[in-house]
């Protein structure tokens, strides 16, 4: 038997972290806090576009003592089923396929929705069972073997890149959605459910055609 961390689960499944910057948030360029409102603007327009979820709010405001730089607020309700857990690894992925659509490619304030939409995807395979490939079954990846460990890390990997496929065409779908977030998200650093209904009411009453 071939014993792994969790940390070590990870690591073969996401690409390295990306160091942190060292400026402060006070020090937040203009391009960096677009990148922030183009990512989590991607968070809120698929949970806006996914039944089950609520938005409560955006905040892309820099706190200087948290070095909080950007944070969605968002509630997922009802049971977790497969298609619940499917849509959460989605959900997690959004912020990266807003940044890939919008700004040409992803940051590192990718990394920690990757760890959790690997997280989920192991979870479904070992704890829930809601893998086709492996069925109802729990498995330990402290004490499974190798080739286990492999070929669930491959079919947890599989999910991670489903999920992200789906959360891109999506936001593809509906880039004009995206767009007014981001957009308001310029003049205004924190949008409530209030003010986010309107824009997907805006949007869906303007949307282009063809």
């Amino acid at each position: 038997m071939h014993a792994l961390s969790r940390d070590a689960i990870r690591g073969m499944l996401v690409l390295p972290e990306v160091p942190a910057p060292t400026q402060t948030p006070a020090q937040i360029s203009n391009e960096e806090r677009e990148r922030i409102a183009v990512h989590e603007a991607g968070h809120a327009a698929f949970a806006l576009l996914t039944p089950g979820y609520i938005v409560d709010e955006i905040d892309i405001s820099a706190d200087a003592e948290t070095e909080k730089k950007g944070r969605s607020t968002i509630r997922r309700i009802g049971s977790w089923t497969y298609e619940k857990y499917c849509d959460q690894i989605a959900a997690e992925m959004a912020g990266m396929a807003a940044e890939v659509l919008l700004c040409g490619n992803k940051s590192g304030g990718a990394n920690a929705d990757i760890k959790e939409a690997t997280d989920i995807a192991v979870r479904m395979i070992c704890e829930e069972g809601f893998s086709p490939t492996f069925g109802i079954f729990a498995y330990d990846l402290q004490l499974t073997s190798w080739q286990r460990t492999e070929a669930i890390l491959d079919e947890a990997r599989r999910m991670v890149e489903l999920g992200y496929a789906r959360a891109l065409d999506l936001l593809t779908t509906h880039k004009h959605l995206l767009y007014r977030i981001v957009y308001a998200l310029q003049t205004q650093p924190r949008l409530t459910n209030d003010r986010l209904k309107e824009i997907m009411n805006r949007a869906t009453r303007n949307r282009p055609v063809g």
